[in-house]
C-alpha cells in the first residue's frame, strides 16, 4: 500500500531511449550543417576583402559580393530563425509532456503519503491503547498484592478487607464537631 509508484513499462524505456537517439543524430546533423556553413561563410568573408596587395589576381567587386553576402545572410538568417522557433516548440513539448508525468508521481506520492500517516495514526493509537493495558494490568497486579498483604483478627487478604470494612460500618459515625 506504501509503495505504489507509476510503473514504466520497457516498452517506455525503449520508445523513450529510441526518441533521444533520433534526437542526438539530429543535433550531431546541425552542428555538422552549422560548421559547414560557417566556413563557408568565413571563405566567402575573406574572399571579398581586398587582397589586392597580396593576390594581384583576386580582384572581386566589393558591391557584387555585398548583394551576396546579403542575400545568403538573409536567406540563413530566416533558416537558422525557424529553425530555432521549431526547436523551441519541440522543447515545450517536450517539457509538457514531462510536466505531466511528474504530476503523476506527485499524485501518487501524496497518496502513498496520506496512507503513511493514517497508519501511523493508527498505530499511535494502538501504542496508546498497549500503553493504557500496560498500566491497567500493574495496577491491577499492585491492587491484587494489597489485599493479600491485609491481615485483621487471623485473617488474610480478601476476608481480612471485609473484615475491616465491616467493623468500621458496625460502628456508628458521630460528628463531635457539629
Amino acid at each position: 500500500m506504501a509503495n505504489r509508484m507509476i510503473e514504466v513499462t520497457e516498452n517506455d524505456n525503449v520508445t523513450s531511449n529510441d526518441r533521444i537517439l533520433k534526437e542526438s543524430d539530429r543535433i550531431n546533423k546541425i552542428k555538422k550543417w552549422s560548421i559547414r556553413i560557417s566556413v563557408v561563410a568565413a571563405i566567402l568573408f575573406l574572399w571579398g576583402r581586398d587582397f589586392s596587395k597580396i593576390f594581384t589576381w583576386s580582384k572581386i567587386e566589393n558591391d557584387v559580393l555585398g548583394t551576396y553576402g546579403d542575400f545568403i545572410g538573409g536567406f540563413i538568417g530566416t533558416g537558422v530563425t525557424l529553425y530555432s522557433a521549431y526547436l523551441l516548440f519541440i522543447t515545450l513539448k517536450e517539457q509538457n509532456a514531462v510536466n505531466k508525468k511528474t504530476q503523476k508521481v506527485n499524485t501518487n506520492v501524496i497518496s502513498t503519503n496520506n496512507a503513511v500517516v493514517k497508519t501511523n495514526k493508527i498505530i499511535i493509537a494502538q501504542s496508546y491503547l498497549q500503553l493504557f493495558d500496560n498500566k491497567f494490568t500493574t495496577f491491577l497486579s499492585l491492587y491484587q498484592h494489597a489485599l493479600d498483604a491485609y491481615r485483621y483478627n487471623n485473617n488474610k487478604g480478601r476476608e481480612a478487607f471485609v473484615n475491616i470494612i465491616d467493623s468500621f460500618t458496625a460502628v456508628p459515625f458521630r460528628n463531635h464537631r457539629a
